[in-house]
């Protein structure tokens, strides 16, 4: 688990330093969780939590000072945690990967407040760059740059794992406790998520094109898929 874990939090926040970076959009849930689920052996659960929290705050767009949750970093942990306990549980189940998404949720908030506070770390180095600026020292200006790059990589590299590390044995502990109506429960839900999901798109499509329509009905087709097959 340990090597696995590591390996995730590694991919996690280089995948995440494109939210700051390049912004090449290869941060978004829909894209990074997928790849980590593969690195895992688990492209399905990565599609699965990707697709989710790509649409959960499709209305919560990075603009001007507003630090939107960070749905990146959630990712990385929600596909890691459910694929690492469902190795420990005898499988990721409709069930565990719900209950993995609901225990976990809250952390796109604990995230934004760590970019926050990353965020005015960097607003100091800024200050310390315009005044290398004013006496032309480029090569400071440099080091400052990359450090800031440097800081953001590592505080999401500890976030991913440690919180990764900490959650599966705790995802692990309560899915085993759970009676078979709270599993039922949590199956039905599974198959619910695609309503919660296409309210936002339905409340949001005008502002945000058509990448979001296509997104909202893949992951409507991998779970009519799912429930299909389960027929």
């Amino acid at each position: 688990m340990f090597e696995k874990t590591l390996l995730m939090a590694v991919l996690g926040a280089l995948f995440c330093l494109d939210r700051s970076c390049l912004q090449s959009m290869i941060h978004r849930p829909i894209v990074m969780a997928p790849f980590l689920g593969w690195i895992l052996g688990d492209v399905k659960t990565g599609l699965i939590v990707g697709a989710f929290l790509e649409l959960m705050w499709v209305d919560r767009p990075s603009m001007g000072n507003y630090v939107p949750p960070n749905d990146s970093l959630a990712a990385a942990v929600i596909t890691g945690t459910v694929i690492l306990a469902g190795a420990n549980v005898g499988g990721v189940s409709r069930e565990l990967t719900t209950l993995g998404i609901l225990l976990l949720l809250p952390l796109v908030y604990g995230a934004q407040r760590m970019d926050m506070y990353i965020m005015a770390k960097n607003d100091a180095l800024a200050e310390v760059a315009l005044a290398h600026a004013a006496t032309g020292n480029a090569t400071a200006i440099e080091k400052n740059h990359l450090s800031a790059i440097l800081k953001t990589y590592l505080y999401d590299l500890l976030f991913i794992y440690l919180a990764t590390f900490a959650a599966v044995p705790v995802v692990g502990f309560v899915y085993d406790l759970l009676p078979m109506p709270a599993l039922k429960t949590l199956e039905l839900l599974y198959f619910t998520f695609p309503l919660l999901i296409a309210g936002i798109v339905l409340n949001t499509i005008k502002l945000r094109g058509d990448v979001f329509v296509f997104s909202s009905l893949f992951i409507i087709l991998i779970l009519l898929a799912e429930l299909l097959h389960g027929i």
